[in-house]
């Protein structure tokens, strides 16, 4: 913990925590004996010391419950590789042949900025990703969502990590004005993979003067409706659930406006299913 700490404090560029335990591992002690409780831990510490590089720090946390701090985080991608490691050698390595879902583990990784800016937050970002793997099935992992702003290319990396099969989330993205073109090329690579997930789309115009907002309105709505179109058909279809929308900061009044514009591209029946909230 103080490695890591001094880390965030000290270096202040992205870094990861991964929490892992055995799932199910009470059963295991109950049923196969304590002593093969004890070499399954050996096994995953090995795994983990197998999987990890020098300069990342992993910690026994208690139990079968490990943690592993990940510095110098490029991308998501790296970290959904590292995590596919540890699955593969723990499949190959550690499950018996009289049965072979005996050793699964569950996973939650938080990354700092997005989850965080302490070692303290990235901790029970982590912890809770752990939690909601487990009430997603166990024997996986899971990202801990967004919470503080994130670059357009951050927003980026967690839909293609969401592509790729490499993460369960809902994916909830906030676009600046700026970045509406965010919208289109997220419904672009959603048609071209089908992925079937719930979206939420914040479009944000804190940033904007007042006084301008409203004269902005066409330029935001070209992108959107682009947008919109792609992914409501996928809905159609059902590919992917409806997308919510959440306009921050829109101007007072202009909510109708919004909603004639997708009625009028989309047809009334998309329009009519489609989640429109002012935040």
């Amino acid at each position: 913990k103080a490695s890591a700490e001094q880390y965030i404090k000290k270096e202040k560029r992205p870094c990861a925590l991964f929490m892992l335990d055995i799932d199910d591992f009470k059963r295991i002690n109950d049923t196969y004996g304590h002593q093969t409780g004890d070499n399954l831990i050996k096994k995953f510490a090995f795994i983990l010391q197998k999987n990890c590089t020098e300069n990342m720090i992993i910690s026994r946390v208690g139990g079968d419950e490990f943690c592993v701090f990940i510095p110098n985080v490029s991308d998501k991608g790296a970290l959904s590789a590292l995590a596919d490691g540890i699955f593969r050698d723990l499949d190959t390595n550690v499950n018996m042949n009289n049965d072979t879902k005996m050793a699964g583990i569950s996973m939650g990784i938080a990354v700092i900025p997005e989850n965080g800016k302490t070692f303290e937050e990235l901790y029970s970002a982590a912890d809770d990703a752990l939690l909601e793997a487990k009430r997603r099935g166990k024997n996986t992992y899971h990202f801990a969502p967004i919470t503080h702003n994130a670059t357009k290319h951050e927003k980026m990396d967690r839909v293609h990590d969401l592509l790729r099969g490499r993460s369960t989330d809902s994916q909830i993205l906030t676009v600046k004005f700026g970045e509406i073109q965010t919208l289109y090329h997220f419904a672009r690579l959603l048609k071209e993979k089908g992925a079937a997930e719930t979206h939420v789309l914040i479009i944000s115009l804190e940033n904007i003067q007042k006084e301008s907002r409203a004269e902005l309105f066409d330029n935001l709505m070209h992108g959107l409706i682009a947008g919109v179109k792609n992914l409501t058909t996928l809905a159609k279809n059902g590919n992917t659930h409806l997308v919510a929308l959440v306009f921050d900061c829109l101007p007072e009044g202009m909510m109708k406006a919004v909603f004639d514009s997708i009625q009028k591209a989309c047809g009334a029946e998309i329009a009519a299913n489609l989640k429109i909230e002012m935040d």
